[in-house]
């Protein structure tokens, strides 16, 4: 009776276990998303804002290209314009790599907390004792001489 109450504590505590690590993946989980969302939100911003650049500058080009200047790319203005362009295109790749990072994150996080509770269920494992190896209590050992003798 002894070993069915300690292997239902033990699975208790293994339930238990179970569940605290789903959670805490579970919340660390939400957190990417909102972080990922959030960089979303400011990669569309600077979408926005490279689709602006870009538009001025194709504007600009044809504008000159109407004029009749085929050296555009030597116009100081040009370049100011490209630069801007570069530059958006660089603030969206960031968002990029900000995004993979945050997935990396979360990854190295959930093996962690992976590893965490291997940790403690091994801990509880150990708890658990083996019938066949346990010696028996002082009232078992009792019992058994008493039904021997009859």
């Amino acid at each position: 009776m002894n070993q069915i109450v300690e292997k239902s504590k033990t699975f208790g505590q293994r339930i238990v276990l179970c569940v605290k690590r789903y959670a805490f993946v579970f919340v660390y989980w939400l957190l990417k998303i909102v972080k990922i969302q959030q960089q979303k939100l400011m990669q569309r911003k600077s979408m926005k804002k490279l689709e602006k650049a870009l538009s001025e500058f194709g504007a600009f080009v044809y504008k000159e290209y109407l004029q009749g200047n085929a050296n555009w790319q030597e116009n100081p203005e040009a370049q100011e314009m490209l630069d801007k362009v570069k530059l958006a295109e660089a603030e969206v790749e960031q968002f990029n790599q900000r995004i993979e990072e945050i997935t990396k994150q979360f990854e190295d996080k959930k093996n962690e907390i992976k590893e965490k509770f291997a940790g403690l269920k091994e801990t509880a494992q150990e708890d658990i004792k083996d019938p066949s190896t346990e010696e028996p209590s002082p009232q078992e050992s009792e019992a058994s001489e008493e039904s021997t003798e009859n």
